[in-house]
This record gives C-alpha cells, structure tokens and sequence, in this order.
C-alpha cells in the first residue's frame, strides 16, 4: 500500500475533519435510540468496555446458536435490513480463514484450533450497522422490523 497522499487529498481530510464532532454526536444519538427500541429483543448485546470512546457505527447481539443467526440474518435481507461485518464479512476479519497466515506462519498451524471461542461467538453474532443520516423514522422501521423477526425464533 502506498499511504501518502497528495496536497489535495489533505485538504479534503482537513475540510472533513471539521464535520467530525457532528457526526459522531449524530452516530452516537442514532446508535442510543434504536439501542433503547430493541433491548427488549431477548439476546445478549455486545458489552461496550469504555462507552465514551465508542463511535456508534453499529451494534451487536448474540443468538444462541449459529443456525439461529444464519435464519435472522437472512430475515434481514427480506426484510431489506443489512449487517456490517458480522456476519457477512467475517471470512475478511477473522484470522480463522487467513490460509495465508497458516502456511506461512508456523505457529498458527493448528488453524482453526486456535480461534474455536472466538469461532464460536462470531458465528451466532449480528451487527447492525449505524448511520449518521438515519431519521427517527428509519430506526423506527428497522428496529419493529427486528422484533418482528425476533418474535419469529
């Protein structure tokens, strides 16, 4: 990768970087009302350690069994809900299926071995993503749509 950028490209950052405080009080206010709609969904969320540093770009939940995530995430999809990461990037960010590391790397040769609870939490995981511009309406929308797949397990 080459991560230098051009004169121009800085002063773009520089512009963007004065809308940060507004976005991430816009995340944050997003993220803690559709938190507050859905609590009652009847899974374990994703413990925030330091709740002050969190963005509020998504928030996750915990089925009980993978077969169980696999159904809501394709819920999801008819209900025209996506996830952000989990699960449906997971094979991008979750050393398990790195081949490469394996073969190169011998201390990562017992593969999957290494990660089984890790393995085991991500599988029955859901992030829902958190977007800066989402109204009131929009959360409303996902989060009846959530309990109503919910009600369905």
């Amino acid at each position: 990768f080459n991560y230098r950028m051009s004169e121009l490209q800085a002063a773009f950052a520089l512009a963007q970087f004065k809308k940060l405080d507004m976005i991430l009080e816009r995340q944050k206010k997003n993220q803690i009302l559709l938190l507050e709609l859905i609590k009652d969904i009847g899974f374990e969320f994703r413990t925030i350690p330091d709740p002050e540093g969190d963005i509020g770009d998504s928030i996750v939940f915990f089925l009980d069994t993978n077969e169980q995530a696999e159904y809501f995430v394709k819920r999801m999809a008819e209900e025209g809900l996506a996830t952000k990461n989990l699960p449906d990037a997971i094979k991008w960010h979750f050393a398990k299926h790195w081949g490469h590391m394996f073969r190169e790397y011998n201390f990562y040769n017992d593969g999957l071995n290494h990660w089984k609870k890790s393995d085991e939490i991500l599988s029955r995981s859901i992030a829902l993503p958190v977007m800066v511009n989402m109204t009131n309406d929009q959360i409303n929308d996902i989060a009846a749509k959530l309990l109503k797949i919910a009600k369905e397990l």
